[in-house]
């Protein structure tokens, strides 16, 4: 996989989401996770810009893909977090309260889900509430903050590099 057509993707992304434009930019984050499928991050960025174009249906999916692949790389936390989103988008959604609870039985984390709950930044939040939490220190990443510098999906935020891009792209 050539960096150049990542990087060109990622740019014309970031372009079309500070322009309002979710359907370029979830065009190009479906191209960016054919490319590097094994990066959850992508399937992240392609469900919230489903979930910003009221596609709920495909952007649970997309997360789902998301939290999976988190998971599968031992980003528990980050994991956690998804499925916390997709079940304030679903709360019935089965897939994801396995998800959940198998991650809070995990030996080391049996006695801490709150632990990994307040790791991931999660905020419990009245049933009634139309919005998502912001989570997280700092500015949003400018490729997914829409112009009041909300996320929409409260999602930790990382620690730096390549990873932190793709997180903060995340809460667009």
């Amino acid at each position: 996989m050539s960096v150049v057509p990542s990087q060109s993707l990622k740019d014309e992304a970031a372009a079309a989401i500070q322009k309002g434009s979710h359907k370029k930019a979830l065009r190009c984050f479906t191209a960016l996770e054919r490319l590097e499928p094994e990066n959850g991050e992508w399937s992240l960025q392609v469900g919230v810009m489903y979930h910003r174009l009221g596609k709920r249906r495909q952007a649970i999916e997309a997360l789902q893909r998301a939290a999976q692949r988190c998971q599968l790389q031992q980003k528990n936390e980050r994991s956690y977090a998804i499925y916390q989103q997709i079940l304030k988008l679903d709360p019935t959604n089965t897939a994801a309260q396995r998800g959940v609870k198998s991650l809070e039985r995990q030996p080391a984390r049996r006695s801490a889900s709150r632990s990994i709950q307040r790791k991931a930044g999660v905020k419990v939040l009245p049933a009634s509430s139309a919005t998502f939490p912001t989570v997280g220190e700092g500015t949003p990443h400018p490729v997914c903050a829409d112009e009041t510098g909300n996320d929409g999906f409260g999602l930790p935020k990382a620690k730096s590099g390549r990873v932190a891009m793709a997180l903060a792209a995340l809460k667009a």
